[in-house]
């Protein structure tokens, strides 16, 4: 049996402590808000108000409802991360119904106010730990802003609140960058720490009509932070790193970029197609012998050119067919738009352009080069005429530089061997294997649109198994990877006192896995908007 905080229904009680055993029945609402959803009339009236364009007023209403703000730490309990002790020493764990009361009451009066954070440090960024009760609330806040930003929000912006990945990212550059000429790699630095307040309180302000709730973000922005608790700073500028609400307050206050660069590119396109080679148009009317190295359309049109745009966070993509002149032209304008209107710095540095069939660029882990002019597939039309397919660009997985990760991680000598990570000897069996196993996966997934992807995972595969191996050798005192492989078979299976197998190390498929349906479905539609505003040059 477990205890759960679970609304009765009546009103002069607001929680009480239901115990559930095998075959007991809850209502249909007590199920809905177990799962962590939460629908009132007031709900309802934001969300038709969001439907028609106008002004949110019932933000912090909806907020100070305690059924509101369960739902919330119902959503945060089904995340492992946020268990992390505060500087209070609190866990979401630990809360009782009396925690509910007293937050709901803070909110509609006025006096609820965020606690310090503690400060952590993983490798090069500083994280935050924050109190529970101020997690509940960052949740409802997150929630409620993301109710109205989000159908806002580019289709070109991924990550950061916006309800989209990695994925959405990369197979948009997939679809809409093939035939480009000019890449351009940029990178917003440091956004986090150099968020301008003022104009994030403007920007929230033009959707939400409730200074309540204006109020609450205030003092979230405003939130102290230490390593100790007598060593508190309080910042001026930037955003909580490591808090719920940053990454989607960022998404709002970078969404004027986003709409920027929509305008730039319905003021940059120009023409319907590119004009035909003379040289190709007399060669198929004189019926000589077809030379690949005559290309069919004019490559320097001037009258004729594209943008496309992609961003993920801080970083951006940028595939242009035009001049390198208007791509330096470019890159200026939007560092002076970047610090004239959101006092932001575009890191010039990381900054790169390329020449797309010449050179590569990377975005978001990937190695991103387009086809060169001459290997590009002929192919006929249904009238017999002859036309050159451009592909899709190329996304490949950095193998080097991942093996590099590796080795600096000790999952690999300095050879790109696999060797012993003696940092995981004090693991048991189990854990270690799954230890690497959740390593590996991670590697995979993120890299599964990969065009090596069959090279590269065998290669990541290799390394990773036979370096658990090797641990479990030297563990087990067993001394070769082939003694280890013999005792716990090829697949390194693990099984406990009853003979159960409790974990394995299979060899994986190294076929490159197919995209999912949903995925698939979402970027069609995304290309067929696109392709409508904006055709294609082929």
């Amino acid at each position: 049996m477990s205890l759960l905080f679970i609304p009765t229904g009546r009103t002069d009680i607001l929680y009480s402590k239901i115990i559930i055993r095998k075959g007991s029945s809850l209502t249909s609402e007590e199920k809905f808000l177990l799962l962590g959803h939460y629908e009132t009339p007031q709900l309802k009236i934001l969300k038709s108000k969001i439907d028609i364009g106008e002004k949110v007023t019932n933000l912090s209403i909806i907020m100070s409802d305690p059924q509101f703000l369960l739902s919330c730490w119902v959503k945060l309990r089904s995340n492992k991360v946020t268990s992390s002790k505060s500087l209070t020493n609190d866990t979401l764990d630990g809360l009782t119904e009396k925690c509910f009361y007293e937050v709901s009451n803070t909110i509609r009066n006025g006096s609820f106010k965020f606690s310090p954070s503690s400060v952590t440090y993983k490798k090069a960024c500083v994280l935050t730990i924050v109190s529970p009760k101020d997690e509940i609330v960052q949740e409802a806040m997150r929630t409620l802003l993301e109710l109205v930003f989000e159908p806002q929000f580019s289709e070109r912006s991924h990550g950061w609140g916006s309800n989209k990945s990695c994925s959405t990212a990369l197979k948009q550059i997939l679809y809409k960058f093939g035939s480009m000429v000019w890449l351009i790699k940029g990178d917003i630095k440091d956004t986090f720490p150099t968020i301008n307040h003022k104009i994030l309180i403007s920007l929230i302000s033009k959707k939400v009509d409730d200074q309540p709730f204006i109020d609450l973000i205030y003092k979230y922005l405003q939130t102290g932070y230490c390593e100790h608790p007598k060593q508190i700073q309080y910042p001026k500028t930037g955003l909580m790193q490591g808090g719920i609400l940053s990454p989607l307050l960022a998404n709002i206050y970078i969404d004027q970029f986003d709409f920027w660069m929509e305008n730039k590119i319905r003021e940059f396109s120009k023409g319907t197609r590119r004009k035909q080679n003379p040289a190709y148009s007399k060669m198929i009317k004189s019926g000589d012998a077809f030379d690949k190295k005559i290309k069919s359309r004019m490559t320097n049109d001037p009258n004729y050119r594209r943008l496309v745009y992609v961003r993920y966070g801080d970083d951006f993509l940028i595939g242009a067919i035009s001049s390198k002149k208007e791509c330096l032209l470019l890159r200026n304008q939007i560092k002076e738009f970047l610090w004239d209107n959101l006092e932001l710095t575009l890191n010039l540095d990381k900054t790169v352009i390329t020449l797309a069939h010449k050179s590569s660029s990377q975005f978001l882990g990937y190695v991103i080069h387009l086809t060169p002019f001459l290997k590009h597939p002929i192919k006929k039309n249904k009238d017999g005429s002859l036309i050159r397919v451009v592909p899709r660009p190329s996304l490949d997985a950095p193998t080097k530089d991942i093996v590099m990760k590796l080795i600096e991680n000790k999952f690999a000598n300095k050879r790109g061997k696999p060797k012993r990570n003696s940092k995981l000897i004090h693991l048991s069996l189990k854990d270690i294997v799954e230890y690497y196993r959740s390593v590996e996966t991670g590697i995979l997934n993120h890299y599964s649109l990969a065009s090596n992807y069959g090279s590269f995972s065998s290669r990541i595969h290799y390394l990773l198994k036979y370096s658990c191996a090797l641990t479990i050798a030297y563990k087990m005192k067993l001394f070769t990877p082939e003694k280890v492989f013999s005792k716990y078979t090829f697949d390194l299976c693990i099984e406990n006192k009853k003979g159960e197998i409790t974990c394995s190390y299979p060899t994986i498929n190294c076929k490159k896995p197919s995209i999912p349906d949903d995925i698939l479905k979402f970027d069609k539609n995304l290309v067929d908007s696109l392709s409508k505003r904006f055709p294609s040059s082929v």
